[in-house]
C-alpha cells in the first residue's frame, strides 16, 4: 500500500502545528446530523424513487472522507484595513507566522466573483508540514469538500511531492467583508494523493437498452445501488412477496441468470 508521510520541518514545527489526519476522522457536523430520508422516514418521492437525501449519496461521502485534512494551529483575529487590500491578523501563537498575503495583481486576469470575495489580496495559510510521496505520486490540494460554511475558500492545485521538498501552504480567498476570528482547529485544506498516469480517451454512444440494463435498472429498483444492494424483509407475508431469506441481485447478475429460475406459481424464487 502506498504511504504518504507528513514530516515536520523540525521538532519545533511539529509542536506548533496540528497533525494532519485522515478526512474520514473529521466528518462535518452538518453531514452527521443530516437525516438519510426527507421528513425522517423512508418513502417514495414525487418521481417514484426513494426519498433519500445527500446522506445516502456515496459520491458525496467519498469526497468528504477522501485524503487528509490540515488545520489552523491557532485563533486568528481578522480585521480589514480601510483600503481592504489586506487583513490585519492578530494571532494567538506568535512563535511562527501562520499567514502571508500576496497582491491580487498575481491573479489579475482571473474572473473570480469580487462581490463574494475580497478582491484586494490573496491569502496564504502557512504550515510546517512537508508531505512526502512515493515516486510517481502527486498531491491534489483543494478546499475541504462540502465545507462551504468556512469564511475562506482554498484555491486548488497539484504538487508533485515525490520530488518537491518544501512545506505545504494553502492559498485562499477571504469571503467579502468577513471580520472576526478564524478558529483554531478549522480545516484549511484537503489533500488527496494520486498516481500520475498518462490516459487516452474515446467517445461513443450507448443504446437505450445498454444504458437501462447497465445503470438505470439498478438505480430504479435497488436503493443506493451505486455500491450496495438491499435485502427485502418479506413483510407482510403474502403470495408473490419476496421472502426474508431471498436476495434481490444486482442487475448484471439478474440478467446473467435470467431472473427467477423457478417461475412456477408457488415458487419461492430461489436464485441459482
Amino acid at each position: 500500500m502506498p504511504e504518504v508521510r507528513f514530516s515536520a520541518k523540525n521538532a519545533a514545527y511539529g509542536d506548533i502545528f496540528d497533525v494532519p489526519k485522515p478526512a474520514s476522522m473529521d466528518i462535518p457536523d452538518w453531514y452527521v446530523s443530516q437525516e438519510k430520508y426527507t421528513h425522517g422516514e423512508r418513502g417514495v418521492n414525487e418521481r417514484g424513487g426513494f426519498n433519500q437525501t445527500v446522506k445516502s449519496c456515496s459520491p458525496v461521502y467519498d469526497a468528504i472522507t477522501a485524503g487528509y485534512l490540515f488545520y489552523l494551529p491557532c485563533d486568528i483575529n481578522v480585521t480589514l484595513t480601510p483600503e481592504q487590500e489586506r487583513v490585519d491578523a492578530n494571532m494567538t501563537s506568535r512563535s511562527f507566522e501562520h499567514l502571508e498575503f500576496h497582491p491580487s495583481s498575481q491573479i489579475s486576469k482571473w474572473s473570480f466573483d469580487k462581490d463574494y470575495y475580497e478582491a484586494g489580496f490573496v491569502g496564504k495559510f502557512l504550515t510546517g508540514w512537508v508531505p512526502r510521496l512515493p515516486e510517481g505520486y502527486s498531491l491534489m490540494v483543494m478546499h475541504p469538500m462540502w465545507r462551504e460554511e468556512l469564511p475562506y475558500t482554498i484555491l486548488p492545485g497539484i504538487i508533485d511531492y515525490d520530488s518537491y521538498a518544501s512545506s505545504i501552504n494553502f492559498f485562499f480567498l477571504l469571503k467579502k467583508s468577513f471580520e472576526g476570528i478564524l478558529r483554531c482547529g478549522s480545516p484549511i485544506g484537503q489533500v488527496i494523493p494520486f498516481k500520475r498516469e498518462d490516459w487516452s480517451h474515446s467517445i461513443d454512444s450507448m443504446s437505450d437498452h445498454e444504458y437501462f440494463v447497465g445503470f438505470e435498472k439498478d438505480r430504479r429498483f435497488i436503493e443506493n445501488a451505486y455500491k450496495n444492494f438491499m435485502i427485502f424483509t418479506g413483510y407482510p407475508t403474502m403470495k408473490n412477496n419476496i421472502d426474508a431469506m431471498q436476495l434481490v441481485m444486482r442487475a448484471n447478475l439478474w440478467d446473467r441468470y435470467g431472473g427467477w429460475y423457478d417461475k412456477s406459481e408457488q415458487s419461492d424464487g430461489n436464485m441459482y
